[in-house]
């Protein structure tokens, strides 16, 4: 219990003398707090970067479709070339326990990594259960020297 004519702890705050001493702190608090913004004022915009390239430049096959990289395996792939222009050659097999609508397209990129031509169309690709079906795509120029093959479930697009 407080004595008589004692003021409570928060009430002395009040008073001239303790404000004195907490003036600085929030004066220092301010200061401190003006400063940190600005160093963000005048710096430099940083355009964003991808923590890892797309799987379109690194892979030779990718998957659209999580589920069809367990069910559907791209067994083989021969490449060769027809009157100059590169040629590529496929099997896909059914590894899931039904019918999978799967769709195909193969993508043949030049010497600077871009893709030629407009792009191929999807190939229809319906597979049962432990079938294997191939696929085949022809560069469209004689600049193409790699290709990447897309797989993805039939209506995805």
């Amino acid at each position: 219990m407080s004595r008589p004519g004692s003021l409570h702890p928060l009430e002395r705050c009040a008073m001239p003398a303790c404000r004195k001493r907490f003036r600085p702190n929030v004066t220092l608090l301010l200061l401190l707090g003006v400063s940190a913004a600005v160093p963000g004022c005048g710096s430099t915009y940083r355009a964003s970067t991808l923590a890892r390239p797309p799987l379109e430049e690194t892979e030779k096959i990718v998957y659209k479709d999580a589920s069809l990289k367990s069910n559907l395996a791209v067994m083989e792939i021969m490449q060769d070339q027809v009157n100059g222009l590169l040629r590529v050659r496929g099997k896909v097999k059914n590894m899931g326990h039904g019918l999978i609508n799967a769709e195909v397209k193969v993508k043949f990129i030049d010497k600077d990594g871009m893709e030629i031509g407009t792009g191929a169309a999807w190939f229809p690709v319906p597979i049962e259960r432990g079938e294997i079906k191939t696929f085949e795509g022809l560069a469209s120029s004689k600049d193409a020297v790699d290709l990447r093959i897309l797989v993805q479930l039939a209506g995805n697009r």
